[in-house]
């Protein structure tokens, strides 16, 4: 029994629903796949890693090169501005200096190769994400595993050469091996460190998880990998993390207007500490700290934990839409509950498509015009487990035993 036995007081409206839905899928399908052309044909102008945020490493990789700070501003800011970016500040990467080895190849081949490059991987990591997704979800998703090539927040993020893809795969990852390769799982969340404000409540409960359930390889399999991280950092820059600390304390990051609801939150109350910004975070780490509490014995890091992602999203001190790539599992994880029931992939599928539809018409992730996207997914998930019987699906039973 699942959500589709759920039947509408009349055969009309059912009718009309599956009909409204299946225009809402066929609309998702040809946008979303607009979207995907235009960024894909878009790669193949010279100039296209300029309007990418490739450009912040490829000139974070020529620093590295030259044996110079990778945080000097003004220095970034001339690179720039010689290959042709159009900007009145440097555009530059938050990151720690632990994503420098990253950086660092970049400096040894064009702004549009690094573009090339970069946008190549993301292929390349969205093709092992979805052949993941199977193997968790033990092929009850289908056809429907390619459809995180046409989610909207993975297609910005394939516009904008931001992190979001990568940190997906790292994921889904963890989420394919933590049960038989312990050590390995946690290696594969090290690159999260680069962005942890954004996976803040999955983050606590993996503490919990890892203590409660004495998981010490995951530990320090993370340890491992963050550890030769920070050293490969410091043997090619020696002075990097005293930069980036210093950079960072002079531009208050905290306070830059980034468009996510905890930063809006703060401004429409007009409270000046930016700590503020991580209230919403401390309430959503208590939270799911008591939900894991309550599920603990039958705790599914593959239906429960992924939940946590999409919260994270929501309640973040500063976020960008491209972020919400990682809210794909916890989609997925719903899907596997509902890929007969239309009204539940038609919803989806209007949801995804109004946000496609919004970067077609210029609307740019910068702005506002997205605040609405991260509490979507959640709620969409929300309304799945709400409507749905309360049973265990038989794809994470297999997973589980």
């Amino acid at each position: 029994m699942g959500i589709d036995t759920l039947k509408p007081a009349g055969m009309s409206r059912e009718s009309w629903v599956r009909r409204i839905s299946k225009i809402a899928v066929a609309s998702c399908l040809v946008f979303a796949s607009i979207q995907a052309l235009v960024t894909l044909l878009g790669t193949a102008r010279p100039k296209s890693g300029l309007q990418s945020d490739v450009v912040e490493f490829w000139a974070t990789g020529k620093m590295l090169r030259a044996h110079q700070s990778p945080y000097d501003l003004s220095r970034i800011f001339q690179l720039e501005r010689l290959e042709g970016v159009q900007a009145n500040s440097a555009r530059f990467s938050f990151g720690p200096p632990i994503a420098l080895p990253l950086w660092l190849p970049f400096g040894y081949m064009s702004v549009w190769m690094a573009y090339l490059l970069w946008y190549a991987a993301q292929l390349l990591c969205l093709y092992g994400s979805a052949r993941i997704l199977e193997k968790i979800y033990s092929r009850r998703l289908g056809p429907m595993r390619w459809m995180l090539f046409l989610f909207a927040p993975v297609l910005f993020c394939e516009r904008a050469g931001q992190l979001g893809i990568f940190f997906l795969f790292a994921l889904l990852l963890f989420l394919a091996s933590y049960r038989q390769r312990p050590f390995i799982a946690g290696a594969c969340l090290a690159p999260l460190a680069l962005k942890p404000h954004i996976v803040l409540p999955f983050a606590c409960v993996l503490i919990l998880w890892v203590v409660l359930e004495r998981r010490w390889k995951i530990l320090i399999g993370f340890i491992g990998a963050l550890g030769v991280s920070m050293a490969l950092s410091c043997w090619i820059a020696p002075h990097s993390w005293r930069q980036y600390s210093e950079m960072m304390v002079r531009l208050h990051v905290i306070d830059l207007p980034i468009p996510c609801l905890s930063s809006c939150l703060r401004r429409l109350l007009g409270l000046s500490s930016p700590w503020v910004q991580f209230l919403p975070s401390a309430v959503a780490c208590t939270f799911a700290a008591a939900y894991y509490g309550k599920k603990r014995k039958t705790w599914s890091w593959e239906n429960d934990g992924v939940l946590l992602l999409a919260l994270g999203l929501v309640t973040a001190p500063y976020s960008w839409v491209m972020d919400e790539s990682i809210a794909a599992p916890a989609l997925a994880s719903r899907l596997v509950r509902c890929r007969s029931s239309w009204p539940c992939l038609g919803s989806l599928a209007l949801l995804n498509t109004i946000a496609v539809l919004e970067r077609l018409a210029g609307v740019l992730p910068q702005g506002v015009g997205y605040l609405w996207t991260a509490p979507a997914w959640l709620l969409w998930c929300l309304a799945v487990d709400w409507f749905s019987v309360a049973i265990e699906s038989p794809a994470l039973a297999s997973v589980e035993g």
